[in-house]
């Protein structure tokens, strides 16, 4: 005859069967809130409200049609003085205006100088129409020449007669406004937003 085995009071809470802890009842989680989702990147106005999308691909016409220009220029010049000095003394801009002789004897080294400088200016343009981040760059360098040529000639006008005067102010006039063109800043672009 066996003898089942009877429990122990003395035993406490920890001699509670394995298969009555399996049973009992887990404890839920405290119920948290749904994490709100993150804001999303504010859009951020341009700084100059007044120029809208458009004002850059305009800017971007007007200063590729001044690049062209200046580039036109400076072959005709460059060729021109550094190819026939004499004819460009003589003739410059057209035949019997003088607008070089007229300020000094011929001397070829100079007069082939200003065409070696024109075309330099024109590898320089050339170059701008391919790569527009080079336009800061050329329109410094036509400002900075045309500016002293421009001051030169506006001091030496007196051998000229008034139309003449007119004339050869209007053409030097002319790339340093185009050069200014290219020295306007563009529209500011917001920085793009880094993901994280």
């Amino acid at each position: 005859m066996t003898t089942e085995p009877t429990a122990n009071p003395a035993a406490g809470p920890t001699a509670t069967p394995r298969a009555e802890l399996a049973a009992a009842p887990r404890a839920k989680p405290a119920a948290t809130s749904p994490a709100k989702p993150a804001a999303g990147p504010t859009a951020t106005p341009p700084a100059n409200p007044t120029a809208g999308p458009a004002a850059e691909p305009a800017r971007t016409t007007a200063a590729t049609v001044a690049t062209t220009i200046l580039a036109l220029n400076a072959a005709l010049v460059g060729v021109w003085a550094g190819a026939f000095p004499l004819s460009f003394y003589r003739d410059f801009p057209w035949p019997g205006a003088h607008w070089v002789s007229a300020l000094g004897p011929y001397n070829e080294h100079l007069v082939r100088d200003v065409g070696g400088l024109y075309l330099a200016l024109l590898v320089l343009s050339v170059a701008t129409l391919r790569r527009p981040a080079l336009r800061t760059t050329t329109g410094g360098a036509w400002l900075i020449f045309s500016a002293e040529h421009f001051l030169w000639h506006a001091f030496h006008l007196d051998v000229f007669p008034r139309f003449h005067q007119v004339a050869s102010m209007a053409a030097l006039s002319l790339p340093l406004l185009l050069a200014v063109v290219l020295l306007l800043p563009g529209r500011a672009t917001a920085p793009a937003t880094r993901g994280t």
